[in-house]
């Protein structure tokens, strides 16, 4: 895990700068970091999986981090359900 001050760092103008330079239709947050960074919530990834969150104007679909599905590969088809939402909303930003 990420320390406090890391997240805390990576998180603020470097995060916002990159963002801006790559102005990316959708973003995934993989893991427990992620999304309570891009989404500032505390909330559980399985409560928010299958919805679609915004960071700055752009949609965040949430799921869960590699390391996590590789100790539960039992959870790799609740992550490919993720992906195909992800896909989706990618569809959906690139037509309109």
């Amino acid at each position: 895990d990420p320390l406090p001050g890391e997240v805390s760092t990576c998180s603020t103008s470097w995060l916002h700068d990159q963002l801006e330079a790559l102005a990316p239709k959708t973003l995934l947050a993989a893991g427990r970091f992620a999304v309570t960074t891009l989404l500032q919530t505390e909330e559980r990834i399985g409560r928010l999986r299958g919805s679609v969150g915004s960071y700055r104007g752009t949609p965040v679909v949430v799921s869960y981090h590699p390391a996590y599905l590789l100790r539960s590969p039992q959870m790799t088809r609740v992550a490919w359900q993720d992906f195909q939402l992800l896909r989706k909303v990618l569809d959906e930003q690139t037509r309109g």
